[in-house]
């Protein structure tokens, strides 16, 4: 060959060497072996190529999504071939490459500026629409073709004590040692009562459509402390991790704190026109002192907190009244009254104290919470009779249907009493924290017939179950009666403590 193959010539044989003769070929391949210009375009080129193949089966960077981001916005299109790349003069084109140098910052930077700097060096090459289309289309597939893969998370996975995150596809985003972590997915939820904490949500906390991933563990010596709440970005790095924090001392006798200390549940609450907001229950788990606190979403740090002596496990979202906004309701146990109680608040009043007994005010400088409603649930004749403890305790709780609030609690039994055989008092209630309908759970109704089979004139029948409706109480700011009512000393417009 007399002459310096062209770089479409030399692009050909690289990309597409069966489109040239077997004569074309040959007598290319020993020009490059003599001619060192030629070698150094061609090494250049096929290191160029090389790396571009390799970038795009890697994973992208973030900067690599925000720089297809980019390319793909209106202002950005304006400069692809197809809108006139042929117009611009060689400075305009050096100008217009640096802008992309700039912008994509690659794994690989080396391989880009060699590209760029290869282009600058052949201007006419590359100024015309077909040769520049080729260089830009690598470029924005290499980046594009890369964020195809869906990187929000949206579901979690425990198993073998390895968390794993999914995206919507069924793959794995990232995983992580999850050591005394029980299996489970927050696709059928993980198993969640008083004697274990909520696990793991994936949901969005930002309210911009990314989720996050909120961890918590069974026990302190996991890779998950029991005593904390972890919030994972969508590509699994820490975004925060907070602590259980200070608590309230009921009466001179001290918190009664039991076991560890745990985030027993947490809870993302999201409202038309207003910004999502994270709570957590926070205490020992099934016993005194807990608190309900609320979270900055963006440092996990503690906003605000509602102390409540006795433990509480369930935490959930309703809209109590229909007004169409939702309350946040706390169950589980007041061990000051010895009942299982159920606490609704008002979202923006997250302050003060539960109702306690007058020997049992905290003695920090906490002012008495505004619930909007405080309820408890009287003891059964049998939890009463074969009970160790004096209370009951709410241990499971659900929104059903429209405004209906179904919980169970579980009646005092012996101290030799397995799960198997504890039995619940099932209540319902609607609007207003107004008692529908109890009766007892399958397990109640074979539990006492075994155990009091000396009574034969007690009938587990409608009276039985109304004689225990009329005896709940409500919180009315004052004192407890059997009328349901709102407590008094709420008042929503009220300017939070």
């Amino acid at each position: 060959m007399g002459f310096h193959p062209s770089e479409r010539h030399l692009e050909a044989l690289l990309l597409h060497p069966e489109r040239l003769t077997d004569e074309t070929r040959d007598a290319m391949r020993q020009h490059i072996s003599k001619c060192a210009l030629c070698r150094d375009h061609w090494e250049t080129l096929s290191l160029v190529y090389k790396n571009i193949d390799e970038a795009v089966k890697s994973e992208p960077t973030q900067r690599d999504r925000d720089f297809a981001g980019r390319l793909l916005a209106e202002e950005e299109r304006l400069a692809l071939p197809e809108r006139g790349v042929v117009r611009h003069e060689e400075t305009g084109l050096r100008d217009m490459l640096e802008r992309y140098a700039q912008a994509l910052e690659l794994r690989r930077p080396s391989a880009v500026h060699r590209f760029i700097h290869w282009v600058k060096i052949h201007p006419v090459r590359f100024a015309t629409a077909s040769g520049f289309s080729l260089a830009a289309l690598a470029l924005l597939t290499m980046t594009v073709t890369r964020t195809l893969r869906d990187t929000n998370p949206l579901y979690a996975e425990v198993k073998n004590a390895v968390l794993r995150v999914y995206n919507k596809e069924g793959e794995v985003l990232w995983s992580k040692p999850a050591l005394k972590i029980p299996n489970g997915s927050t696709r059928f939820g993980f198993e969640h009562s008083a004697n274990d904490p909520k696990f793991a949500t994936v949901d969005d906390i930002d309210g911009n459509g990314s989720n996050v991933v909120l961890i918590t563990g069974l026990s302190s010596s996991g890779q998950h402390g029991l005593d904390s709440l972890y919030c994972f970005e969508g590509d699994g790095t820490l975004r925060w991790r907070i602590g259980a924090g200070k608590f309230a001392t009921f009466g001179k006798k001290g918190v009664g704190l039991f076991g560890e200390l745990a985030f027993v549940s947490h809870l993302v609450l999201k409202e038309r026109g207003t910004p999502v907001r994270l709570f957590a229950l926070v205490g020992s788990v099934g016993f005194s002192p807990v608190k309900l606190i609320e979270l900055d979403t963006r440092t996990g740090r503690e906003l605000r907190a509602y102390h409540h002596r006795g433990g509480l496990s369930v935490l959930l979202a309703m809209d109590v009244d229909r007004d169409g906004k939702q309350e946040l309701i706390v169950a589980g146990v007041n061990d000051g009254f010895n009942r299982a109680c159920i606490s609704v608040l008002d979202p923006e009043r997250i302050y003060g104290h539960a109702p306690v007994p007058e020997e049992l005010i905290p003695l920090e400088e906490i002012p008495e919470a505004t619930e909007k409603y405080y309820v408890l649930l009287p003891v059964s004749d049998f939890g009463k009779t074969r009970g160790s403890t004096p209370y009951n305790v709410i241990n499971q709780g659900s929104v059903s249907g429209i405004n209906t609030l179904v919980v169970y609690a579980q009646e005092p039994t012996g101290r030799d009493s397995t799960p198997e055989v504890v039995p619940s008092v099932v209540y319902v209630l609607g609007d207003s924290m107004r008692v529908l309908n109890v009766t007892g759970s399958d397990r109640f109704y074979a539990i006492y017939r075994r155990e009091f089979p000396d009574k034969p004139d007690i009938k587990l029948d409608l009276a039985y179950w109304n004689a225990l409706k009329d005896s709940v109480l409500y919180w009315n700011g004052d004192t407890f009666v059997h009328t349901p009512t709102m407590n008094k000393k709420y008042f929503p417009t009220r300017i939070l403590p």
